[in-house]
């Protein structure tokens, strides 16, 4: 069985225990590394090493050795054309050999100055060439949209790509990046005839208020059903523009993940509660340590109960690390967990600092709706 998954590291060498059936022989996966593709007279990294059974193109070697000197200013990248050619084969001999279905880049630092950013360039051929790819994740990469030409290069094959599941962690993308991004998620709907973007992962990244571009993704793209915005930055110009996505008829997202995005407030999270009302698709919201005070119960409570109410689908919800503490007795919050707690699944209030006597009441309740809710309660903020 042909092993489908290839990462790409900071570091030239073989990944411990993968394998690959290549020829009847099972031979060591290859980790392409990054580092020879940012190759300058600086870096000066080793290139891709040839393992047993495995051919390294051999224009790969001239590539890399044309990308030996940095290009100064006003130049453009020497041996450009070969960079190309050796990147294309290197794609199709891939695909070729172990029909790959996930590739995994990490820690690819920043340029050395005078250097360009070509992980970009180099995502994008093998977005181009490997058939059958579905997943890619990249993560700890901040130069991936340093350059605007190069990363405009790697939107414009996604568009064209039939990926499945997009990580981007961690990559400072923000701003102009994050929206031209949101772009190219939608023009690959259009494009891919029925199929689409499902899972899209853009944890550790600085989006601040500008994170409502991907409004427009998460209505135009149909397929899309994970979106985790963990540790963005979310301020709550963001959660606005969220919230109006969560509350539209064309929403279709099944999980959503702002934790840990304590910027968001109260303010913020409230409007995502209120959004609660009227979706019915949400399977699964995600608000842990958003900054949420005893202000946001009454409209977690209300967004809950009108949610299982209406016939939604919602069973999960996390508030956990917030500061929520004794207000989570509230009649308001007491009464929705008698009335429809049936319907849900997990209600994860941990860490909020809930005094003993609140803890029994929302337990008591629990079971006066005879419902099997997983609902997870640590005393006092305490484990």
């Amino acid at each position: 069985m042909l092993q489908t998954r290839l990462n790409w590291r900071g570091a030239v060498g073989i990944e411990r225990g993968a394998t690959s059936n290549v020829g009847g022989e099972r031979t060591p996966l290859l980790v392409a590394p990054p580092a020879p593709i940012m190759a300058t007279a600086r870096t000066r990294a080793p290139v891709l090493q040839e393992v047993k059974n495995w051919r390294v193109p051999a224009q790969l070697q001239d590539w890399a050795a044309e990308l030996s000197c940095a290009p100064r200013n006003g130049e453009t990248i020497a041996g450009a054309d070969g960079c190309h050619s050796a990147l294309l084969s290197l794609a199709e001999d891939l695909d070729k050999r172990l029909k790959l279905a996930a590739i995994s880049v990490t820690d690819v630092g920043i340029q050395p100055t005078g250097a360009v950013p070509l992980l970009p360039r180099c995502l994008a051929v093998v977005l181009r060439h490997c058939s059958n790819l579905r997943t890619l994740c990249v993560a700890r990469c901040p130069s991936l949209a340093a350059d605007p030409r190069q990363w405009a290069s790697f939107l414009a094959a996604l568009q064209n790509s039939r990926l499945s599941s997009l990580a981007l962690v961690q990559c400072h993308l923000r701003g102009t990046a994050l929206s031209q991004l949101s772009d190219a998620l939608m023009q690959q709907t259009r494009n891919c005839d029925g199929h689409g973007l499902q899972v899209l992962i853009l944890n550790n990244n600085d989006f601040g208020d500008t994170a409502g571009a991907l409004a427009n993704a998460i209505l135009q793209c149909p397929r899309l059903r994970c979106l985790s915005l963990a540790t963005c930055g979310l301020a709550q110009a963001s959660a606005h523009s969220l919230s109006a996505a969560l509350a539209h008829a064309e929403c279709q997202l099944t999980r959503l993940d702002v934790s840990d995005n304590p910027a968001l407030g109260t303010p913020g999270c409230r409007l995502l509660c209120d959004a609660l009302a009227v979706n019915t698709c949400l399977q699964r919201l995600d608000m842990r340590q958003c900054g949420m005070d005893a202000g946001a119960v009454r409209h977690l409570a209300a967004g809950l109960r009108a949610n299982c109410s209406s016939g939604g689908a919602l069973h999960h919800v996390d508030v956990s690390l917030n500061a929520l503490g004794a207000s989570l007795g509230s009649p308001a919050m007491v009464d929705m967990l008698r009335d429809v707690a049936s319907k849900l699944q997990v209600l994860d209030v941990s860490r909020n600092g809930v005094p003993g006597d609140v803890w029994k009441r929302m337990q008591e309740a629990v079971l006066a709706s005879r419902s099997e809710t997983g609902l997870v309660l640590r005393c006092n903020g305490a484990d």
